[in-house]
């Protein structure tokens, strides 16, 4: 029989949270971050599947008998999340500091358009996709599984 081995990288992103791991439709395991999992199938074509809420990805395997694979597991979100933190609490002390010293509401509605804008401008034209995106147009990207 072959042997399929999968490695779920460690990563902030769904830290917590398990992935859920279909091969030809039926379900093997939940992974759990920074976890390996090795699996004996069958040779020949097989479909395997990541799941995690709405988001999947799919990877098609080709395995020949008494083959080893292995299949790395993880997803591409929350690589720059500090920063995007850091600016984001940035904006909101910037704007409660302006409000408290010069009575201006206009800074929170100026900290609003900034922050939409700038996610507005990563999700469509950044090549580094953001939270948003990958939960609407890219749930199929959301997860990614590469042979190692």
């Amino acid at each position: 029989m072959a042997q399929i081995t999968i490695h779920r990288i460690h990563q902030q992103a769904n830290f917590y949270r398990a992935i859920h791991l279909f091969l030809d439709g039926k379900k093997l395991n939940d992974i759990l971050n920074n976890e390996t999992k090795t699996y004996q199938i069958a040779a020949g074509k097989h479909l395997l599947q990541a799941k995690i809420d709405l988001c999947k990805t799919t990877f098609e395997v080709n395995i020949k008998d008494d083959e080893q694979k292995q299949i790395k597991l993880g997803s591409p979100v929350f690589q720059k999340l500090p920063i995007y933190a850091m600016l984001l609490a940035i904006f909101c002390f910037t704007g409660m500091a302006f409000y408290e010293y010069f009575k201006i509401e206009m800074i929170y509605w100026i900290t609003g358009l900034l922050i939409i804008s700038g996610l507005t401008f990563q999700t469509f034209f950044s090549k580094d996709k953001n939270l948003f995106y990958y939960l609407t147009f890219g749930r199929d990207k959301y997860l990614y599984l590469r042979e190692i």
